[in-house]
């Protein structure tokens, strides 16, 4: 990603960004949060999709049984129309949101393939056992943290509340994506906070690897774990 997109030029440089989905094992089946961009790879140049590779050492796509899609972005649900999963979550929010988009071929296509498939929820509503799509607003309308509750605790997945470590001490840095970022940062910073000395690992759809959100001498700050 070219420099001065997630960061005042020159913090950041050009950097690669990666483009995380979550898989999930357990009571309520294998569960696939979000699908990369699949076929739709070609809307970022130099970006590359191999969702089936990398859930290959854990299950097989046929093997899922339910999606979940924080929001409607290409990079988020691309690959959905390709899982023979029996239900696809988003919430009602997005859902809406993406039908007021009627010229976006890839929205009208991906309905039409999950016709009957696709499942519209409300905000908080749990999926599946222990797993929660809550409301986080403004990177998208209806775009939606994962709350995970297992048998090894809590876990967060915060999809696109913030794309880079940094944007844990500098909030006001993560904005060129959102569609409303006054509402983004007031989101970003609430989440933030919420997680701030709690040790609930997070992880997001950008940042490689999970970490915790921790405080310190400047502020909030991410912790790899």
């Amino acid at each position: 990603m070219r420099d001065g997109l997630l960061a005042p030029r020159g913090e950041l440089g050009d950097i690669e960004v990666v483009s995380n989905v979550l898989l999930l094992q357990g009571t309520g089946g294998t569960v696939l949060v979000d699908t990369a961009a699949g076929g739709l790879e070609g809307h970022w140049d130099g970006a590359t999709s191999n969702l089936r590779e990398a859930l290959a050492p854990f299950c097989r796509i046929e093997d899922i049984d339910a999606v979940v899609l924080t929001h409607l972005d290409f990079d988020h649900f691309g690959g959905a129309g390709d899982i023979p999963a029996e239900r696809v979550f988003v919430t009602a929010t997005a859902a809406a949101a993406a039908r007021t988009w009627g010229a976006d071929g890839d929205l009208s296509a991906l309905f039409a393939r999950l016709d009957g498939r696709l499942v519209e929820v409300a905000d908080g509503v749990e999926v599946v056992p222990g797993v929660r799509l809550v409301e986080a607003p403004g990177h998208r309308a209806g775009h939606a943290v994962v709350e995970v509750d297992g048998s090894d605790g809590r876990r967060v997945f915060l999809a696109d509340v913030i794309h880079h470590p940094a944007h844990v001490q500098h909030p006001e840095w993560d904005r060129e994506f959102d569609s409303d970022a006054e509402a983004a940062l007031r989101t970003r910073r609430d989440w933030l906070e919420r997680l701030a000395g709690t040790g609930v690992p997070c992880a997001a759809s950008h940042i490689d690897g999970w970490g915790t959100i921790e405080p310190g001498g400047d502020g909030l700050g991410w912790r790899p774990l």
